[in-house]
């Protein structure tokens, strides 16, 4: 048996770059006591794998050049060495950017997926990863209200236009920040946007005066950077700002430079705090159960990009930082 992995070549300087990732085939051992070998379905790409490469982060391990790739995916169980697992057994968790895991579930977390017919993506996607950290950067931080403004950036991504749709399903007056005009229609005509600002082709500072004239209760940010500061100077007073990501600067040589409309928190007695989903590992039962309660009464709606063959992981995650995407992004090995 062979295994398809992507692992890290050299740890990229600024945007990635061929050669900074790269696949290999090896060749799939005896499996060792007390682990589980999973056959991957599907990867998850997110924003936060920049982090990863880079080892920004200290929430996943360190990965040195020739380690697999971290990549949250959802597979099935085709041989086990633990008693807690079972061949056929369905598994969510960090199983790597490759076609075949084997994990040892006393130091991996894992989670036993959803029964059919459920479909896997979607346990990825509105159901997994990104939907619960829209999900929970809505519930512990944004706390949103009815009649209150909401604005979120990269709307149209993943975690964005989940993000949105809670607070729509919350009474809030929703407006994203996205990158086209196609994603606008998408997020208005689709998903119950009440506006969209195309910051390519529109002057997001101007709009966001024109649509938000009283200012923002909630700003949720997945991209830092200058489109952070512009929120900040516009926050109500009591407003809650969620730092969920700021993919404007994962790609940066250098340490961007602090927002300067930040004393904004003190003058306005606002809230900007930062989260990782895993901090609510806990939690994740009962909200996926609220969550595929709404998607399954028509009040989500999901969207994904598919990418097959573990070999397009790079152009997936590159889709991701050129703005191509819209919606979930998954590889299906």
């Amino acid at each position: 048996m062979k295994n398809k992995v992507i692992v890290l070549h050299r740890t990229p300087v600024g945007a990635l770059s061929d050669g900074d990732l790269a696949l290999k085939v090896r060749d799939v051992g005896e499996l060792l006591p007390g682990f589980i070998r999973v056959a991957v379905e599907y990867i998850s790409v997110e924003p936060a794998m920049r982090g990863w490469v880079t080892n920004r982060t200290d929430y996943m391990p360190r990965l040195a050049p020739g380690d697999t790739l971290h990549a949250f995916g959802i597979g099935v169980v085709i041989q086990s060495e633990h008693a807690g697992f079972t061949v056929g057994q369905k598994v969510i968790g960090n199983l790597g950017a490759q076609e075949i895991a084997d994990i040892n579930p006393e130091m991996t977390e894992l989670r036993t997926a959803l029964p059919e017919p459920v479909p896997s993506s979607i346990q990825l996607g509105m159901a997994g990863i990104t939907g619960l950290t829209a999900f929970f950067g809505m519930t512990k931080i944004a706390r949103p209200s009815v009649g209150e403004t909401f604005v979120v950036s990269a709307a149209a991504g993943a975690v964005g236009s989940v993000a949105g749709q809670l607070a729509r399903l919350a009474g809030c007056k929703v407006i994203g920040i996205a990158g086209s005009d196609a994603k606008s229609l998408w997020l208005t005509r689709e998903l119950g946007f009440d506006a969209v600002i195309n910051r390519h082709s529109e002057n997001v500072k101007a709009r966001l005066d024109e649509l938000c004239p009283e200012g923002i209760d909630i700003y949720f940010d997945n991209v830092g950077g200058d489109i952070l500061d512009t929120c900040l100077s516009r926050l109500r007073k009591g407003a809650r700002v969620v730092l969920c990501g700021g993919i404007a600067t994962y790609n940066a040589t250098e340490k961007p430079a602090g927002p300067a409309n930040y004393f904004a928190l003190v003058h306005r007695s606002a809230l900007m705090q930062g989260f990782i989903v895993l901090d609510y590992l806990d939690e994740f039962e009962p909200a996926i159960e609220w969550i595929m309660t709404q998607y399954n009464a028509g009040l989500l709606i999901n969207r994904e990009e598919m990418f097959t063959g573990v070999e397009s992981l790079p152009n997936a995650l590159n889709a991701l930082f050129d703005g191509s995407n819209t919606g979930k992004v998954l590889v299906k090995t």
